[in-house]
């Protein structure tokens, strides 16, 4: 047996990233590392609970986006992408923090409009445009992704997106 008292000098500290379930054997120690007294090895089961934790935001590092120049291209969904698992698209908000003048970010809702912030939902369904407007043709955006718009406490560092804006060829045309 223990008492309250022991139990409140004891702590556990879970160090597995990414397992949800684990087992952890154990002996009733106090600060000093010391075993208590009459102390036998315990096992605990133990079931980890996810928390709010920041979105994956992955862009391939040699990968470089090629929109037409001076005209609106839709960002590529399957190129840019932030996971969570406890966070449904909806929910998980692009920030553009880096964007050269001549250039924007719009919403295919919002044509003309640049915007700052969209979601991955919006990503997704390819209505979240790049916009060249005579700025350079080689530059980077810097995006950051997080899950919580209002209070903007876990999010992924920043990411760069490489753009090389090319000239709209037509060829074959008679």
């Amino acid at each position: 047996m223990f008492s309250c008292a022991v139990l409140s000098q004891s702590s556990y500290c879970h160090l597995k990233p990414g397992t949800l379930q684990d087992r952890k054997h154990y002996t009733l120690c106090n600060h000093d590392r010391q075993a208590v007294s009459n102390s036998t090895e315990y096992t605990m089961n133990i079931s980890v609970t996810l928390t709010d934790d920041p979105p994956l935001l992955a862009i391939p590092f040699h990968y470089i986006f090629e929109p037409i120049r001076n005209a609106r291209t839709p960002l590529p969904s399957d190129v840019i992408q932030a996971k969570d698992s406890d966070s449904a698209d909806s929910e998980i908000i692009f920030h553009v923090l880096g964007i050269p003048s001549g250039t924007y970010i719009e919403k295919a809702t919002s044509p003309g409009r640049p915007v700052r912030t969209f979601s991955q939902e919006e990503l997704n369904r390819g209505t979240v445009n790049f916009v060249h407007a005579g700025g350079p043709f080689r530059t980077r955006l810097l995006l950051q992704v997080d899950n919580d718009m209002e209070l903007r406490t876990m999010q992924t560092s920043p990411a760069v997106l490489r753009v090389s804006a090319k000239a709209l060829s037509m060829t074959g045309i008679t």
